[in-house]
């Protein structure tokens, strides 16, 4: 584990989710296809090498369907889990927490459609190389915050990761 070099785990636990793993200047990502397949990915990652993740705190809101919101309690439930199991320091952090500064964000607000696009041409943006759907390109961008975090505390992150890792269950 390295502060130049972490590697870091952003988690879109939505319907539809995604994550992110980030290596230094790489951006790695995976569309949540359901807990079998998502699980053989998540294996090849090397779970022991991951020194933080960020996974965003999603709720349901009033216009959702029951199962839509079951669905978000499920699923972040489940990357809870996992991230606790493999002794992973991580954060919960609030989609407005991340998305704070994302150009016309706030404008697009209104319509959940031209919400999303919104954030997914930022992504594109950010990264073109990098073939970026709509359901993916939350994760890309939690992932920058992710790693604007680990700048500004890795050294209580680096702790966290060490009292993790001795930690007995």
């Amino acid at each position: 584990m390295s502060l130049q070099n972490p590697r870091i785990l952003a988690i879109d636990p939505g319907v539809e989710g995604a994550c992110c793993l980030v290596e230094g200047d790489e951006r790695f990502t995976y569309a949540f296809k359901g807990y079998g397949e998502m699980l053989d990915e998540l294996a090849k990652l090397a779970p022991g090498k991951i020194d933080f993740a960020v996974l965003e705190d999603v709720h349901s809101a009033p216009n959702n369907s029951a199962r839509s919101a079951f669905t978000f309690g499920m699923n972040k439930g489940w990357w809870s889990c996992w991230l606790a199991m493999h002794k992973i320091p991580n954060r919960l952090v609030k989609p407005q927490v991340w998305q704070k500064g994302i150009p016309g964000l706030f404008a697009a607000r209104k319509n959940r459609t031209t919400f999303k696009r919104t954030l997914a041409e930022e992504a594109r943006r950010r990264y073109p190389h990098l073939n970026l759907p709509i359901k993916i390109a939350d994760s890309v961008l939690i992932a920058d915050f992710a790693v604007r975090l680990w700048k500004s505390e890795g050294s209580v992150l680096r702790a966290e990761k060490r009292e993790h890792a001795n930690a007995q269950f």
